[in-house]
């Protein structure tokens, strides 16, 4: 059986909570809701959801600093935050975009329209999830063999097991400067993927 997608949603309103609840479960989502910000936080550091409905007038701690904490954290990065506010200023939008927030929705708003922004996040997220895993493998399992094959390479180059003839010295050296790029190119999308997502 699937696991559900788990949804946060953090309104202070309780009853725009539970018609975005209402909405959510009938999609098949399991959802959780929260009124203020400390509690979100307290919540997604104890079981980090898979997404986040936010509001930005919320108590406590208010929905832009909330969102500026979870993206400076590596671990919560890539948890998609969809913003759901009244307020439609382009101030308000900005600061939420600033923050880090994925989407933007203003409220009164669609609830079909939110279903399709979620699952674009979800879908995005999944992505990259996908992406930072292979490349974890990646790391962990090519690069030894390939920085082994490279080191050979340049150890017949430097003629450790006997002179090579020009053309093997040719071959060689293709060898050793592929491997060579293919270990740049594995550390260049780390880089990219495993620190900055």
């Amino acid at each position: 059986m699937e696991e559900k997608t788990n949804v946060l949603i953090v309104e202070d309103d309780k009853g725009l909570g539970e018609f975005l609840s209402t909405c959510l479960k009938e999609k098949g989502f399991f959802v959780e809701i929260v009124e203020d910000g400390g509690s979100a936080l307290s919540h997604i550091e104890k079981k980090p959801p898979d997404l986040i409905l936010l509001d930005i007038m919320i108590p406590v701690v208010d929905g832009f600093e909330v969102c500026c904490k979870l993206k400076q954290q590596e671990k919560f990065q890539n948890i998609p935050i969809i913003i759901i506010t009244a307020r439609s200023d382009q101030d308000s939008m900005s600061a939420g975009f600033e923050s880090g927030t994925d989407d933007y929705i203003v409220k009164p708003f669609d609830a079909y329209e939110l279903i399709l922004k979620m699952e674009k996040a979800l879908k995005v997220k999944g992505l990259i999830d996908g992406l930072r895993k292979n490349l974890s493998d990646m790391n962990s399992e090519a690069c030894p063999p390939i920085s082994a094959i490279k080191k050979e390479a340049e150890l017949l180059l430097k003629g450790k097991y006997g002179e090579l003839s020009e053309e093997q010295k040719k071959k060689v050296q293709v060898i050793e400067d592929r491997s060579s790029k293919l270990l740049e190119m594995i550390k260049s999308l780390s880089e990219i993927f495993l620190v900055k997502s």
